[in-house]
């Protein structure tokens, strides 16, 4: 199969200051980097199992790497859940 884009790249705004949050990842492998995760966990889980990113068969991406700007107590229980 010939991938359109030599990489995933998908820009979500979310929460009530409307933070950018990105997947950047392999289209090849489905994995991916969540890059700055805020407010709704819920939300960038269901997105990547969801996959309407990149046409591959709608397979789940799978979460290998998250990337944060800053370490606050409240980051830290953000990627406690998204590591669940």
């Amino acid at each position: 199969m010939k991938y359109s884009s030599p990489m995933i790249l998908k820009q979500m705004e979310i929460g009530p200051l409307q933070n950018f949050i990105y997947f950047v990842g392999d289209p090849v492998s489905l994995e991916i980097a969540v890059v700055d995760p805020a407010w709704d966990v819920a939300y960038l889980i269901k997105e990547a199992q969801s996959n309407n990113t990149i046409d591959v068969f709608s397979l789940p991406l799978k979460v290998g790497y998250i990337l944060t700007a800053s370490a606050t107590a409240t980051i830290n229980a953000l990627v406690d859940e998204i590591n669940r």
